[in-house]
């Protein structure tokens, strides 16, 4: 499993698992072919939740939060 960030237009930064239905492996919820959608920026694919939260302060302004789909505490603990 990988993450991925991506700002969002409220000024916050979000961090997804790369299975989430938002995310879809940095491609997002536009088309599957294209890293860039709605004037969107994915990072590259991140090998640890800690990364990525670095990933976002490092690159991002702004809050940086993790998705209420993919890693709110109880869907952390999903199968």
């Amino acid at each position: 499993m990988s993450f991925y960030v991506t700002p969002r237009r409220s000024g916050e930064t979000r961090i997804h698992k790369s299975s989430c239905s938002y995310c879809k492996d940095g491609k997002g919820v536009g088309s599957i072919f294209k890293v860039r959608r709605n004037n969107t920026v994915w990072s590259p694919p991140l090998a640890t939740l800690v990364e990525a939260e670095a990933y976002a302060r490092n690159h991002h302004h702004g809050k940086v939060v993790r998705c209420r789909h993919c890693l709110a505490p109880s869907a952390l603990y999903r199968r």
